[in-house]
């Protein structure tokens, strides 16, 4: 009977993931959605500077091809600035940048990229950077229109829409259904008040709103956790405002899962003596959006564990054995013959190395290093022709100016 009381208690608790998104849907009903701030008129402030900032490796193979990327959006933002950090060691693609008025900042040895992004800040001197990963591309006409929202002096950060490209079809589905529940929750979040988190893959931020970076931390929760604590609000921009060519396997995104739960809870360690100086609100958005968001692993667990105890009482062990065996057949007939049965062991095992990275945290482990989205060896197919869009002129794959 305590295991029945226990196993519905713990139901009820990780069912809040799912009564979350639904309490927000039913809040939001009578909230008008605010209007987008407009741009500064002639004669008006001066628009803020602005920064497009990217962190690589060395060995990235996307280099050349986010050059070309970061110089289109520089060029789309009048009187902009675009910058990129090379990770332990140069590449052949330096002159090239800077015939296309992108700066580069290299390091001979690998420091990191919360180190690289430390220089980046600090040589910008802007008003606004706009961060961006090395294997996400952005839409130059709408990241401007993203921009327009910093007008409102309230607001600290703007998530930018990423739209993920995967080569693995069980992948795209599982991180798409993922981001568009993400998404939609994120989207209440800043009509009720603002949101609690950021993906540093595609993010515009205040730099005044920011402290000192810490290696070993998650840098988007942490820049999140800055600009709410600086009494900032984080709103999302709807509009889809960059794509980013996916990793190539499940084996390396289970990886970086572990890596950003692990760094992103020892974020929350960091800052949680903070946490009572957030608003109500935000503080109830962050306690359902992220942190039972980090238990629903070991919820589900307890779960299993749970109902295993119940059978085993109800049936012995044999029946257990039996029970749990065609369990597993079943699981995996129904892998066999259905996409989305495989799109859901996919995100099992998204939630399964969450958790796993959450632990590593708990026990004291950090991930200072960091890994590029992919090597030389995994594009050496071609890289599609849509990353090279908006490229100006002169400018090849191989990084040499054309003749």
């Amino acid at each position: 009977m305590l295991e029945l009381a226990v196993l519905l208690l713990v139901l009820v608790a990780a069912t809040t993931v799912s009564l979350y998104r639904l309490a927000l849907r039913r809040i939001v009903r009578g909230v008008p959605e605010a209007p987008l701030a407009e741009a500064a008129s002639p004669g008006s402030a001066p628009a803020p500077r602005v920064a497009f900032l990217t962190c690589t490796r060395a060995d990235e193979a996307l280099i050349v091809d986010k050059i070309a990327n970061l110089a289109a959006c520089k060029a789309a933002v009048p009187g902009s600035r675009a910058l990129l950090f090379i990770d332990g060691g140069e590449v052949l693609s330096v002159d090239a940048a800077r015939n296309v008025g992108v700066e580069i900042e290299a390091s001979p040895r690998r420091v990191g990229k919360i180190a690289g992004l430390e220089r980046l800040l600090a040589r910008a001197g802007a008003d606004v950077a706009v961060m961006s990963d090395v294997n996400v591309f952005l839409e130059p006409d709408a990241v401007r229109r993203a921009l327009q929202r910093f007008a409102d002096e309230g607001l600290g950060a703007v998530q930018l829409v990423v739209e993920n490209r995967q080569d693995d079809a069980e992948l795209a589905g599982a991180l798409g259904g993922y981001a568009r529940s993400d998404l939609e929750v994120c989207a209440l979040e800043t009509r009720l008040a603002s949101m609690v988190h950021l993906d540093g893959s595609a993010c515009a931020v205040r730099p005044s709103c920011l402290g000192t970076l810490v290696p070993g931390m998650a840098d988007d929760q942490a820049m999140a956790f800055d600009v709410l604590l600086a009494g900032r609000r984080i709103a999302l921009h709807p509009e889809r405002a960059a794509y980013e060519i996916g990793r190539t396997s499940l084996r390396s995104e289970l990886g970086r899962k572990v890596r950003v739960a692990c760094n992103s809870f020892c974020t929350h360690l960091h800052f949680r003596e903070r946490l009572h100086e957030l608003p109500g609100r935000v503080k109830a958005f962050y306690v359902f959006h992220k942190f039972l968001r980090w238990l629903l692993p070991f919820q589900l667990a307890l779960i299993g564990l749970l109902l295993g105890v119940i059978l085993w009482r109800a049936v012995g062990l044999q029946g257990l054995l039996a029970i749990a065996a065609g369990g597993l057949l079943v699981t995996a007939l129904a892998a066999v013959a259905s996409q989305r049965a495989r799109r859901v062991l996919v995100l099992v095992a998204f939630l399964a190395a969450s958790g796993w990275g959450v632990m590593r945290a708990m026990a004291g482990r950090r991930f200072v290093s960091w890994q590029g989205s992919r090597t030389e060896a995994e594009m050496r197919a071609a890289t599609p022709a849509e990353v090279r869009a908006g490229a100006p002129a002169g400018v090849s794959r191989r990084g040499e100016r054309a003749a």
